[in-house]
């Protein structure tokens, strides 16, 4: 999917600018509820806490930085105890109906077994 991807290489860059790698139990998937946004992830709460800081203002401390780096987030809201739930701007996912449409048969195939 290609939001999860674009979140996670976003994320991915930002803990690298941090000089740590993604904490291996971050997960990135799409919300159970649409009102939660387009996508979600816990990454605020399974980050290593530095100097006694809760995951939601970790949570806020991230959310800042992504906002700057991400042209392609419409918005970015916490939720609950530190989830970060992401909105894309429609110029995302029009890109991803244009893309769908030039690849047609091969959109969404994957190699995975195959060699």
């Amino acid at each position: 999917m290609k939001a999860k991807n674009y979140i996670l290489e976003k994320l991915t860059a930002l803990m690298a600018a941090k000089g740590v790698a993604l904490p291996a139990k971050t997960t990135i998937e799409a919300p159970k509820s649409e009102q939660h946004g387009d996508m979600a992830t816990n990454i605020a709460m399974v980050m290593p806490r530095e100097k006694g800081q809760n995951p939601r203002a970790v949570a806020e401390e991230l959310k800042t930085e992504l906002l700057a780096m991400c042209p392609e987030i419409a918005d970015i809201e916490i939720a609950g105890p530190g989830f970060i739930n992401f909105t894309f701007k429609p110029v995302f996912w029009q890109e991803v109906a244009l893309t769908a449409l030039e690849n047609a048969a091969d959109f969404g195939r994957i190699n995975v077994g195959q060699g």
